[in-house]
């Protein structure tokens, strides 16, 4: 129920440390809370500003049990569009899909929730239907009717 006190513009980690530049003093100490796995690059960001910064990893990054049978359902067109709201969850759906993954995810319209996102996906080759302009559902809503063409 609390408004954030900043919010990433662009919406990235270096973009959340670009946000905070003129509140963030040298020497004063932030606490990052993380995944297990990511990118640092808030944390760089951060450090570049003469922060004192402590990343903690406070939950694992690992697959879901079900990614075949997602993999399965994409395989088989059940669906028009994906949503990836992080690097990892598109890494782990195509690492399920072995070596037919660029062929499965051709005929999918995929969509990032950040440009993070997109640029993770395509790293492994696949192209991005739409980015959200704004992690926000609206910006989501707004990239998936993009992807579709609608």
């Amino acid at each position: 129920g609390r408004e954030p006190d900043a919010v990433a513009d662009p919406p990235t980690g270096f973009g959340l440390a670009a946000t905070l530049r003129e509140s963030v003093a040298a020497d004063d100490r932030l606490l990052i809370v993380r995944p297990d796995r990511g990118r640092a690059d808030l944390e760089e960001g951060l450090v570049e500003l003469g922060a004192e910064v402590r990343a903690v990893p406070f939950y694992r990054n690992r697959p879901a049990g079900n990614l075949s049978a997602v993999v399965s359902a994409v395989e088989r067109g059940d669906f028009d569009a994906a949503v990836f709201g992080s690097p990892s969850s598109f890494v782990h759906l195509f690492g399920a899909a072995g070596e037919r993954a660029v062929g499965i995810f051709s005929g999918l319209a995929l969509v990032a929730i950040g440009p993070t996102t997109a640029e993770a996906i395509r790293d492994l080759g696949c192209a991005v239907a739409a980015v959200a302009v704004e992690p926000t559902d609206e910006g989501i809503a707004n990239a998936v009717e993009a992807a579709l063409g609608r």
